[in-house]
């Protein structure tokens, strides 16, 4: 049903939403390209779980929960940029967040 398609699509938001003020300030601690490898770990072992949750039917309120779990990985996009612009320097960083996007 398209309330289910909102569900899912809020889950993930919300979870990205909760997240990105938080993993720069995790970045500053803990250092940028380790929090970018939680990030990518999380993501990706939330991922299989979603897959996992769909292929064995595991009910609709688990597969928000992970889903939304999957989204506070996501928000990461500002540690990201950072990142670049401390690996490639004032000058090239423009370009590579160009490509980024």
């Amino acid at each position: 049903s398209m309330a289910s398609i909102g569900f899912v699509s809020s889950a993930f938001a919300s979870g990205q939403l909760l997240t990105t003020s938080l993993w720069p300030i995790a970045s500053d601690y803990l250092g940028r390209q380790r929090v970018l490898c939680i990030a990518l770990a999380g993501s990706a072992i939330g991922a299989a779980l979603q897959g996992t949750a769909i292929i064995c039917y595991w009910p609709f309120q688990v597969f928000l929960l992970i889903r939304g779990m999957t989204g506070l990985f996501s928000g990461i996009v500002p540690v990201l940029k950072a990142y670049i612009y401390d690996t490639f320097g004032k000058d090239d960083a423009p370009s590579v967040l160009a490509y980024r996007e």
